[in-house]
């Protein structure tokens, strides 16, 4: 981030990819990593496990953020 601007790389998921994410088994099932309740973390492994992102492509998202993903997404 720079001047309040985030630079390097980006990921869109669009209205499609976050309507299935939002409805994917992964964030609503019983599996939570992180703090009691679906959250971040959730929303990332479930991007990861609906196979909307890849590991490496969230990382390199959440790396300049600083952003505390293992990048480990739990799809089971």
């Amino acid at each position: 981030m720079k001047n309040g601007t985030l630079t390097g790389p980006s990921l869109g998921l669009g209205d499609p990819g976050m309507r299935a994410l939002l409805e994917s088994e992964r964030l609503r099932g019983g599996l939570d990593r992180g703090y009691p309740g679906p959250d971040l973390l959730d929303a990332l492994d479930a991007c990861v496990c609906t196979q909307r992102a890849t590991s490496a492509e969230l990382s390199s998202v959440l790396s300049p953020l600083r952003y505390p993903w293992d990048g480990a997404a739990a799809c089971e």
